[in-house]
């Protein structure tokens, strides 16, 4: 149900149904959860997540392939929800989502248990937490920057040039005293220096990098808002308009609201904008 309240509404502004995230056996008295369905929360799409893994190495072509094994997915953008009771029964009796499925779940078995991909598993789950960390600490500086409104980037994007921008340069300082910053700036800066192109590797220091982590605190914060807006009885709002250097009108809506906090029970003020 958590995966249920993450899934976006379709192109109809209909809700992901929870009726959809089960399938029912041959005698319609016992239901199974669809334990394969995955939602990617970046692209908005469902995937088969089996048929991700393995349906490549199959014989099957692309295009007649479920909609559901493609990295495309399936987009709620486009099709409506109520395309899936049809779709998904098809797609999982299917020969190539039953292949692919065993496989997976014989993957599984092995990684749980010893040997050597038990080892890969360990190896997984120490890079992940590798990278739980990295990001960590990169959202901390893109919150550090936002909040005090300083720009990110600079005229340069080497590790180590004095006008890489604020959010290389704070990684820099932290990577002083903390191994996980330096050890991922050291990664970088070697590629850079030989001149090898980052393309296809992840480091998440690039100007795209940036700006989604502005735009997911943004959003965040957006939501945060709005949601105290609704716990609040009273709110106004107030358009304001000046002129900039270029003499154009620049326009800013101003949300003020009553705001109870129950910690003290008082009221407070809010100005947001």
């Amino acid at each position: 149900f958590k995966m249920r309240k993450a899934i976006s509404k379709d192109c109809n502004g209909k809700i992901f149904s929870a009726f959809l995230l089960y399938t029912k056996s041959s005698n319609n008295r016992e239901k199974y959860p669809r334990d394969w369905l995955i939602y990617s929360s970046s692209k908005k799409t469902l995937h088969c997540f089996p048929c991700l893994l393995f349906s490549e190495n199959l014989t099957e072509s692309i295009k007649s392939r479920s909609v559901l094994a493609k990295r495309s997915g399936f987009s709620p953008k486009t099709i409506p929800w109520k395309k899936l009771y049809s779709r998904l029964p098809l797609h999982e009796n299917s020969e190539t989502h039953r292949t692919c499925y065993c496989k997976w779940k014989n993957v599984q078995q092995s990684l749980f248990g010893f040997g050597v991909d038990s080892q890969l598993q360990k190896t997984i789950l120490s890079e992940a937490e590798k990278w739980k960390a990295i990001l960590k600490r990169l959202l901390d500086v893109t919150l550090f920057l936002a909040s005090r409104g300083l720009p990110f980037q600079g005229s340069s994007t080497k590790i180590g040039e004095v006008n890489n921008g604020n959010f290389l340069g704070i990684l820099e300082l932290l990577g002083r005293y903390d191994e996980v910053t330096r050890d991922h700036l050291a990664t970088v800066e070697k590629y850079q220096n030989k001149g090898e192109s980052m393309k296809g590797k992840t480091h998440y220091l690039s100007w795209m990098s940036q700006n989604e982590f502005i735009s997911l605190c943004g959003e965040k914060v957006l939501n945060h808002i709005l949601n105290e807006r609704i716990m609040s009885i009273y709110y106004g709002v107030i358009v304001d308009a000046t002129p900039d250097v270029s003499h154009q009108e620049q326009n800013v809506l101003i949300l003020r609201y009553v705001l109870y906090i129950s910690e003290n029970k008082t009221f407070e003020i809010k100005e947001r904008f």
